[in-house]
């Protein structure tokens, strides 16, 4: 589903959310963005873990003054950043988009997908 960028305004939103990982003897979490885009969301993985009695919920950022809380909100203060600028730059292009563009531009996986039949006609024709 896209969104038209044609709405007077679009509800956008970047927050971060911590969950256990699936080895219940492991004290961290690992750190998600969400991004929300009119009610429709998407999900990944910073790659960032923390332990779990570190992680502030209300915040939705990591707690304490260690070196090591510091580099995690530096990183996901440059999360956030690049997200809206990602969005920013989409919504400024006047086509109509949605949290799976945002998602596919941020991870850098914007190119055109080819379909797996178009990339094969030319082997078939040619047979190379």
């Amino acid at each position: 589903m896209e969104i038209s960028n044609k709405k007077m305004y679009n509800s956008f939103s970047v927050i971060f959310t911590a969950r256990k990982t699936r080895n219940s003897n492991d004290q961290r979490v690992i750190i998600y963005v969400r991004i929300t885009l009119n009610s429709q969301r998407v999900e990944m993985s910073t790659g960032l873990k923390i332990e779990s009695n570190k992680w502030c919920e209300i915040n939705k950022r990591a707690k304490g003054s260690t070196e090591q809380v510091k580099t995690i909100n530096s990183c996901l203060g440059d999360i956030n950043n690049n997200i809206y600028q990602v969005y920013s730059m989409l919504l400024g292009n006047g086509n109509a988009i949605s949290v799976y563009d945002i998602k596919k531009h941020y991870l850098g996986n914007s190119e055109e997908r080819v379909p797996l039949w178009k990339s094969l006609t030319g082997y078939i024709v040619t047979g190379k």
